[in-house]
């Protein structure tokens, strides 16, 4: 990640040198040295970075580094802040005097001694740094700078495609026969249990899908339900997800008593098979306050659950265990020549002598398979695949398992771009449902991705999705009516690759809330908090009123929080390099004014606040706004005026038509580049056919949805 980091730098630095920031503000020369052992340090920075792996020196020299490049990317970011002013004050002045003006300003002068005593200080700490790595025998490594490719083949969704699936014919039958048969006809209690049982990566989950989509079971059961569990054995969490699982809609954050009581009466009468993936409980109290939720089924119903360990089969009391062993070696080489070669292998027999020899490496593992075939599919070359088949990092201590090394592999063969977007995603809990859209402006916020050409960035967000679910980081995918990818998952092993590379970098914490701003207060380098997967005790917790996070640059308190207008305000006043805020599903009544000082801010999501009343008066100021989501704000009835100033936005869900100043339809005539969804209500207003015609929606191409609405009054 300190590649990532150092990129982005040095392309923030250099476009500063480019505008002449430094020689306006006095700083060209701080400037320019900086650049300069940026430069040096980046060249060695990809082999820093996988020897980092096998030498506690160099991991050392990364972690300083990433420290001091912080607060560089603190300085830069008000750099571009001031000039964004300059630039906006010269368009209403003349030039010479804005500058003039400018450099008179003792505020100005006062931020121009301030970043140059900054930048003085970081570049002695980054010199000492870069004569450091001298020590360390690092070699320069040429990057290769090609785009990232976008293929459409071999996709697949959330649905296992059986093709695809080699050597577990005989496992799905037996659980089958066992669900559908013999457990039907032979049970005591109304509800069995039945463990997969094996380790990381072998295809426990995938064998429950193939169970789970089997026509048999399809037939014979009145109801299925799908949960993945994880580490969190929340009961109350638990019987929340079942009740959305088996409804398809979002439930509210009930007490536990009337949770319960909604579960069973959903359940009751119904012979119901429940999956629960991925569990690692081994509080037996925890396991039966929810089974004494869950009999109440008719006979025959069953609970499919899979594990890694044996011991928690043991504490769930089993009705039958099934132990998956690995793949053979032929069923392994299927998997990984489907994803290296398609239907091609026979035309690359050298190729296929190589691979093999990888095979042999992953020891029988699926997913070891399936991510390196990923992986071999762009490379053509011979040597490329010797360099895999013959690399260092098949010697690693592998944890307990045979992908680690495979994952290793895949993740330094991505683009630097790519690898810092991949390692991002240890901010998520594990089997998080991971939107998309989310993901790509949270790198957008933290300056992970930048747009290419006449490539826009959420295009670019949007390729380097796919790439990663290409090459297997992502799975699971769900997409839209329209065949887009909406959302996805990461292996739990994908999961631990991201956060062993961010674990300096990254916490996923469970903590009641209090706990969580007690532990963060005043974090100086925060960058990202998300606040989500709540338990019951933290659904109605509090915000507190002190919060200090200078560095943030994104912040997701969004669903059941009860958020204070006093401690939104302190948050937005402390943390002026805010790129994303999304408070979607709390009971905010209003948005503070000071919101519009956050010039940097790209995503605003307020969507289904059903008490927002209004937007702030000056949003219009918010010239970097990309993304406004307001969709069920169902007490706000009007726009803030001028709307058509934020000529970024891409995304603008909903938009109110008024017969007040500023906030005619005709505000939507300088929006060009709307995608997505647009809802335009009370249409009536327009005050006339000149002003429809002015706001331009047929040549919005970019708009996949439009919902237009008028309002009358009957009474009349």
């Amino acid at each position: 990640m300190a590649e990532a980091l150092l990129t982005i730098m040095l392309e923030n630095l250099n476009s500063l040198i480019q505008k002449e920031f430094g020689l306006l503000w006095g700083v060209n020369k701080e400037m320019e040295r900086l650049s300069s052992i940026l430069s040096t340090i980046h060249d060695v920075l990809e082999d820093a970075e996988e020897k980092q792996l096998r030498n506690r020196e160099i991991k050392n020299w990364l972690q300083k580094l990433k420290d001091v490049s912080g607060e560089l990317d603190d300085i830069l970011d008000e750099c571009s802040m001031e000039a964004s002013l300059l630039e906006h004050k010269m368009q209403r002045f003349q030039k010479v005097k804005a500058s003039f003006l400018s450099f008179l300003n003792p505020k100005n002068i006062w931020f121009r001694f301030q970043v140059a005593k900054k930048m003085k200080d970081v570049s002695e700490r980054l010199d000492d740094i870069a004569k450091e790595r001298e020590n360390f025998h690092l070699r320069v490594v040429v990057e290769d700078q090609r785009h990232v490719q976008v293929r459409n083949k071999r996709e697949t969704g959330s649905i296992v495609h059986e093709q695809y699936v080699y050597g577990r014919e005989e496992d799905k039958d037996k659980i089958v026969e066992f669900l559908v048969e013999s457990n039907s006809s032979n049970s005591k209690e109304s509800l069995s249990t039945y463990h997969i049982v094996g380790m990381g990566g072998i295809g426990k989950t995938t064998l429950a899908k193939l169970v789970y989509n089997d026509p048999r079971v399809v037939k014979h059961f009145d109801m299925k339900i799908w949960v993945c569990v994880s580490e969190d054995f929340d009961v109350w969490r638990l019987i929340k997800a079942i009740i959305e699982s088996a409804s398809g809609n979002a439930c509210e954050a009930l007490d536990m008593d009337p949770l319960q009581k909604r579960l069973q009466n959903m359940l009751e009468g119904k012979k119901f098979l429940l999956v629960l993936d991925d569990v690692w409980n081994e509080d037996q109290d925890k396991w039966e306050g929810l089974r004494n939720v869950l009999a109440c089924g008719l006979n025959g119903s069953s609970i499919v659950v899979t594990t890694r360990h044996e011991k928690v089969a043991s504490i769930m009391r089993a009705t039958q265990m099934h132990h998956l062993s690995n793949l053979s070696e032929d069923e392994c080489w299927l998997l990984f020549s489907q994803r290296a070669f398609g239907n091609e292998s026979e035309k690359r027999p050298s190729l296929v002598k190589i691979g093999k020899e990888i095979v042999k490496k992953c020891k029988g593992n699926p997913l070891a398979a399936k991510s390196l075939g990923s992986l071999m599919y762009s490379k053509s070359e011979e040597k490329q695949w010797l360099l895999v088949m013959e690399s260092e990092l098949w010697n690693l201590p592998q944890d307990g398992t045979s992908i680690l090394p495979a994952l290793r592999l895949s993740y330094f063969q991505l683009t630097a771009q790519l690898r810092r977007c991949f390692a991002f995603c240890a901010i998520f809990p594990k089997d998080f449902q991971i939107e998309k859209e989310t993901l790509v402006h949270l790198w957008m916020a933290n300056d992970l991705i930048s747009p290419r050409g006449n490539i826009e960035v959420e295009e670019m967000g949007n390729e380097i999705c796919n790439e990663l679910y290409l090459r297997s980081f992502f799975q699971d995918a769900d997409r839209d009516g329209l065949g887009n990818v909406k959302s996805f998952k990461m292996h739990d092993l994908v999961h631990d690759l991201a956060q062993c590379i961010m674990k300096d970098e990254c916490t996923v914490t469970k903590s009641d809330l209090p706990d969580i701003f007690s532990t963060f207060y005043n974090g100086k380098s925060l960058r990202t908090l998300l606040l989500m997967q709540m338990s019951s005790s933290m659904a109605q917790a509090k915000l507190p009123h002190r919060l200090h996070f200078p560095s943030l640059r994104a912040f997701d308190i969004k669903d059941s929080f009860i958020l204070k207008l006093k401690s939104l305000s302190t948050l937005i006043s402390n943390s002026k390099h805010l790129r994303y805020l999304n408070f979607s599903r709390t009971n905010i009544r209003i948005l503070p004014e000071s919101i519009c000082l956050l010039v940097n801010l790209q995503t605003l999501d307020v969507s289904e606040c059903y008490n927002l009343e209004k937007l702030p008066k000056h949003m219009s100021r918010m010239r970097s706004l990309r993304h406004l989501y307001i969709e069920g704000c169902r007490s706000l009835n009007h726009m803030p005026p001028n709307i058509g100033k934020l000529s970024c936005l891409r995304s603008l869900s909903r938009f109110i038509v008024d017969r007040r100043r500023g906030c005619d339809i005709d505000e939507l005539e300088s929006l060009l580049n709307l995608g997505g969804s647009l809802r335009i209500e009370h249409l009536e207003k327009v005050k006339s056919p000149m002003k429809a015609k002015k706001a331009n929606l047929v040549g919005k191409t970019n708009l996949q949805r439009l919902h237009l609405h008028w309002y009358y009054n009957l009474m009349k």
